[in-house]
């Protein structure tokens, strides 16, 4: 099945930034709601720490949702909007 990357770069990857592309970066982030940045995570271990964070907020927001049981990732489980609100996750 082939997929279509939202916002390709010119080798139709998602566009991501360095770090100090600060402005672009913002810029990017301004328009589309989100952002890739590149290199931030370079060991294993931050990418499965990443990985265990993303599940714990996940299932502070709804506890139903659990990591080792993939009936529970079925969309009515998952928050409708999250974000950040000085400092704190909110939704």
């Amino acid at each position: 099945m082939a997929s279509i990357t939202a916002f390709p770069d010119s080798n139709g990857y998602t566009k991501s930034f360095s770090l100090e592309e600060t402005s672009e970066l913002l810029e990017f982030f301004e328009e589309y709601g989100f952002v890739v940045v590149r290199n931030i995570i370079d060991s294993q271990s931050q990418i499965e720490e990443t990985i265990d964070e993303i599940w714990s907020l996940l299932q502070v927001l709804n506890p139903k949702i659990d990591k080792n049981d993939s009936s529970t990732w079925d969309n009515k489980y998952w928050p409708i909007q999250m974000g950040l609100k000085d400092g704190e996750y909110t939704n």
